[in-house]
């Protein structure tokens, strides 16, 4: 379960991430605090290590490049990377469905179309 309040290291931990130029100590420190979370929230989200490492380091160069993203103080740090996995996860669906037409498409004709159904009746 996510906490929704800020963790103690927060604080001081947002204004040097908010700062015009990147700190990489910021980074750093976000990375060593955050990253359990965010692993395993990844690993939760997606069915194996490649697909979870890669949304997880997504999400952290999401936070490297736009660091404005944690402007908002309503929003912990550890649950803004959190929805961070979430909305790279979520696009993940769509990805294999696509798949899937695709497999489907290449069965021959004969296996992918219905069978008529002549045991229905109008009334």
């Amino acid at each position: 379960m996510i906490s929704l309040t800020p963790r103690p290291w927060e604080d001081s931990l947002h204004a040097r991430l908010t700062g015009a130029p990147i700190n990489e100590d910021a980074l750093l420190e976000l990375f060593d605090r955050v990253a359990p979370d965010v692993w395993a929230y990844s690993r939760q989200r997606t069915r194996g290590q490649r697909a979870a490492r890669q949304v997880a380091i997504q999400a952290f160069l999401t936070a490297a490049q736009h660091p404005a993203i944690f402007a908002d103080r309503r929003v912990p740090i550890h649950v803004r990377m959190i929805m961070l996995v979430h909305l790279d996860t979520e696009r993940a669906p769509v990805r294999r469905s696509t798949a899937l037409r695709t497999k489907v498409m290449r069965l021959p004709r004969r296996q992918r179309s219905e069978t008529p159904r002549t045991d229905l009746t109008l009334v």
